[in-house]
């Protein structure tokens, strides 16, 4: 069978499991059926990256990309100080000082109190959607299979087949597992952090 490294392999490794060759023209819509469901799913801290600045008004907008924020430091006498999350429903207004917490309302991040800083956002952005143009991702990269089984289930219930369907649905959310266990393994404990979804913000 053919290995799965880009789209296209991808299409014609779904196409050849499917002993179908009447479609093709839907494969590419299985794979982004696969990828609402997966880029909801999953985050991958293997992509975290970083931005720095200086906070306006105590402000730091949200990055376009954003899938979750990681953490985020400010700089001060030369030093990197991590800040705790407070949510938008727990904020004490602090009038004066240092900031010591952030919250995300209206697409932006909020330091507390709301002072100039020069901050580090760490974060990790959304995965790239597969097409002809755009081969690859690191999903694809690292776990094909979840493709796959993905877009086996949706082939599955595209043509009727219940059991491709639940078997296919079965090793799609077992892949998904894997991915969560392993990121979870992987993730580096982080004083004062704390990793969050501005999920209203995608």
């Amino acid at each position: 069978m053919t290995t799965i490294t880009d789209y296209a392999s991808l299409l014609e490794v779904v196409a050849d499991e499917a002993h179908r060759t009447d479609l093709a023209a839907k494969i590419p819509r299985f794979v982004q059926l696969t990828e609402a469901k997966l880029f909801n799913d999953v985050t991958l801290k293997a992509l975290e990256t970083s931005v720095t600045g200086t906070s306006t008004g105590g402000v730091i907008d949200l990055p376009v990309s954003i899938d979750a924020i990681q953490r985020i430091t400010i700089t001060t006498n030369g030093r990197d100080y991590p800040l705790d999350y407070t949510s938008p429903n727990g904020v004490v207004h602090l009038l004066t000082g240092e900031p010591i917490r952030y919250t995300v309302s209206d697409g932006e991040i909020k330091l507390l109190p709301s002072t100039a800083y020069a901050y580090t956002l760490y974060y990790i952005p959304k995965a790239s959607p597969l097409s002809a143009s755009n081969t690859t991702n690191d999903i694809l990269t690292n776990y094909p299979d979840v493709y796959l089984h993905g877009c086996m289930h949706y082939l599955g219930k595209h043509t009727q087949d219940a059991q491709l369907a639940d078997s296919s649905l079965n090793e799609f959310n077992e892949a998904i597992d894997r991915i969560r266990r392993k990121n979870e393994r992987a993730r580096l404990p982080v004083s004062g952090g704390l990793q969050i979804k501005p999920r209203g913000y995608r």
